[in-house]
């Protein structure tokens, strides 16, 4: 009788055990799942454009405070004057009323530089998104993939149609990527316009690192730029001062959106894994007090020769198995509950735009919690008893005294 035979038949034959371990299990892991799900799409998930790890947010600070938002003046002389950044996009978010075919509906509407997809590196789901130059000709549109799928049914023919937003009259060229929601999926990106009135304002500054530049060499370059440009603009040597830039990785967009909330995530993620954490204990308690009614079977296998190794095997088989099953059991579960908890935490819109994912960091945290769980078990229920079956082996009569435990062992 193989190992993993002998394994599926001790599992069997007691079932409430089996189950009860395989409830706590799943509970606990689907638990820590959800919320490492939640905390890896809010703030280790990269955004959904080509090399996001090169992209960069430009900020000013202003009086020892750092502010998300810069002069748009300042952002064009970044891109006229700057030899570290290959390109920068200028944002504006707002909500507005969009009128479509005499249906009106307020909307998020974001209003950007020309060249915003194209140094992003965004892709059309239908038609075409903006180029550089939309700001000449008819103004242009683009909706978001969810948007369209919401708002317009998924219609083909939207494209070339005309759309109002606030008071003005647009034409949609195109959809962009579904996975695409903007800079901040905290805020999801309903429809995309250029911003044409060309006046100063306060903007939100995204750039990318050009070649092999480092954001320690763009910071610099940036600190001489703003310098210059401040004396330019008449500023004051006291004001100079008080004001600053600085750089800063924007790879992952919603964790910059969340801020104050990243904290309060972080805590239910250790919350969850506490919860995990107990979950295993209580299983390595039963699997102690389980394995203990087993003494009279591992004191007959050590007396009929078995060695410590192939009980050893059997016993982290054993509890591999229960481990397994739950962490398959957890996945179905953290798909249900990473929605709930998302929309529960941090609201119903941003649930919408990030979707549960069965990613590369997840199946590494699931997989980790599976060993570990397997493991503890093992460790605290089963494998002192594999010392204490090789004394009763050598102190007892085995064949006289466990003869008729044999059988059902």
């Amino acid at each position: 009788m193989t190992i993993a035979s002998q394994a599926l038949r001790a599992l069997t034959k007691d079932l409430w055990y089996t189950v009860t371990v395989v409830v706590l299990l799943s509970a606990g892991m689907a638990a820590a799942c959800s919320m490492f799900s939640i905390l890896e799409a809010c703030f280790l998930r990269d955004l959904a454009v080509r090399e996001a790890g090169q992209l960069v947010s430009i900020r000013t600070i202003v009086s020892g405070e750092v502010e998300k938002q810069i002069d748009s003046a300042f952002a064009s002389y970044i891109v006229a004057h700057s030899k570290t950044l290959a390109g920068v996009v200028m944002t504006g978010r707002a909500t507005l009323q969009v009128d479509h075919s005499g249906r009106l509906e307020q909307a998020s509407v974001e209003e950007v530089s020309p060249n915003y997809h194209a140094m992003l590196g965004v892709n059309p789901q239908l038609g075409r998104l903006l180029q550089p130059g939309s700001d000449s000709g008819p103004p242009e549109a683009v909706l978001s993939g969810r948007y369209w799928a919401r708002r317009f049914r998924s219609d083909p023919g939207i494209v070339n149609t005309a759309v109002i937003v606030d008071g003005k009259q647009y034409v949609i060229v195109g959809v962009a990527d579904q996975r695409f929601v903007g800079l901040d999926p905290g805020i999801p990106v309903d429809l995309t316009i250029v911003d044409r009135e060309k006046r100063n304002h306060l903007v939100r500054a995204m750039a990318r690192l050009a070649g092999t530049a480092t954001i320690r060499a763009a910071a610099a370059e940036l600190q001489v730029l703003f310098h210059r440009w401040l004396v330019a603009e008449g500023y004051g040597e006291a004001r100079v001062k008080e004001l600053g830039v600085v750089i800063a990785p924007a790879s992952a967009g919603l964790a910059e959106t969340l801020g104050g909330n990243k904290l309060e995530v972080e805590i239910l993620l250790l919350a969850a894994i506490s919860i995990l954490l107990i979950a295993v204990g209580d299983c390595a308690f039963l699997a102690g007090a389980r394995f203990t009614k087993r003494r009279d079977e591992f004191a007959i296998r050590r007396a009929l020769g078995a060695s410590r190794r192939h009980l050893s095997a059997l016993v982290l088989l054993e509890n591999g198995a229960l481990a397994l099953v739950s962490s398959i059991i957890a996945l179905f579960l953290t798909g249900i509950l990473h929605q709930q908890l998302l929309a529960l935490l941090i609201g119903q819109r941003i649930a919408e735009v990030l979707p549960f994912e069965v990613t590369s960091l997840l199946m590494a945290f699931g997989v980790t919690a599976c060993v570990v769980s397997a493991c503890l078990m093992a460790t605290v229920g089963g494998l002192p008893l594999l010392w204490d079956s090789g004394r009763l082996a050598r102190t007892t009569e085995a064949d006289g005294k466990y003869g008729d435990s044999l059988i059902s062992a």
